[in-house]
């Protein structure tokens, strides 16, 4: 399964992907700028506040964000995809568990019993959708736009059962972060569609954009509960 002419390190059929706009002879290059400056973006706002301000879902948030774009990062600098199926499932996996602590931080005002059991769900959730990434959708080099579609139809709900259907402050950006990766799915189709004929609208530095923004919505949306004392030491100890 893991040898090196197997058909899971590279399984893209040639051209699936429109590439990059073409720069200095190297079309990957915008793509793995986009992620390595939206890394850095992220790095910039968690360097507000101390490393114990935030409560440990935080942090954990933060660190499969910068997960999900080195591997995003990864895939472009592998010359056209040649080792794209395990970064695609490094990255698949990772931006699972960074949506499942960034939403688990929305409830954390909620009964301990319900918290408890919400992210039980969510993660029985998370750990299914890595088995299809591993089983069908990585290896079929197909995009993530299927988990960010996938995952928030069940989070959503689930957050406002847990939290007994009230609505926290700074909601509106893990709102924003979900319609500008919904938007990222879409541009995604886009692309594909158009192939080689792509144009500005359609290329992936495009959709990638649409994307980062929507990481950043997340990393704000943090800094906004932990100014509300999420982030406390007594909050951070507490795992329960």
């Amino acid at each position: 399964m893991f040898s090196w002419d197997s058909e899971w390190f590279y399984s893209d059929p040639k051209g699936d992907y429109a590439a990059d706009i073409a720069l200095f002879g190297v079309p990957e290059l915008l793509g793995t700028v986009a992620n390595l400056v939206g890394m850095a973006l992220v790095w910039m706002l968690m360097a507000t506040k101390a490393p114990e301000e935030y409560h440990f879902r935080a942090h954990r948030c933060f660190q499969w964000m910068l997960m999900y774009l080195l591997m995003h990062a990864a895939i472009h600098m592998s010359w056209g995809y040649r080792f794209r199926v395990p970064f695609t499932a490094a990255m698949n996996i990772a931006f699972l568990w960074m949506r499942h602590f960034g939403f688990s931080l929305s409830w954390m005002r909620a009964s301990a019993v319900k918290a408890h059991k919400g992210r039980r769900i969510s993660e029985a959730f998370v750990y299914l959708l890595t088995m299809l990434n591993l089983t069908v959708v990585s290896p079929r080099g197909l995009t993530i736009g299927l988990t960010s579609f996938l995952q928030p139809l069940l989070l959503w709900p689930l957050r406002f059962w847990v939290d007994d259907w009230r609505r926290p402050r700074h909601l509106g950006w893990l709102v924003g972060f979900s319609l500008l990766w919904w938007t990222f799915s879409f541009l995604i189709k886009k692309e594909i569609q158009a192939g080689s004929a792509c144009t500005w609208q359609s290329t992936h530095l495009t959709a990638e954009s649409f994307g980062i923004a929507g990481n950043l919505c997340m990393a704000v949306y943090i800094l906004r509960v932990t100014q509300d004392g999420l982030g406390t030491p007594e909050a951070g100890v507490k795992r329960a």
